[in-house]
């Protein structure tokens, strides 16, 4: 990942992950993650696997390049599971 204000590589790892197919497209997964950067700090990424449709990615499974869309219920299913493994506080609450 880059720094969108410095530009220079940002080092990071994915502590954990979380995967949910959505209910009515079955070529795209949401994903929920809890990303460790190299300073220590914590954050969660929420985006989407999608089979590709064209170009060198047709058939294959690539990570969205955009902001996620997804149906509500997916959403708090997605949040459910982050509780439950322990990513997100079981407090939250929408």
């Amino acid at each position: 990942m880059k720094d969108i204000v410095t530009g220079k590589k940002v080092p990071f790892k994915i502590e954990r992950e979380i995967r949910l197919p959505q209910t009515d497209k079955p070529d795209k997964i949401f994903v929920l993650q809890e990303i460790t950067f190299g300073n220590g700090n914590k954050e969660i990424r929420i985006g989407y696997y999608i089979v590709g449709k064209n170009g060198r990615m047709k058939d294959k499974w690539a990570w969205g390049q955009f902001c996620p869309f997804l149906p509500r219920n997916d959403l708090e299913d997605l949040i459910k599971k982050a509780q439950e493994e322990g990513i997100l506080s079981k407090d939250y609450k929408f």
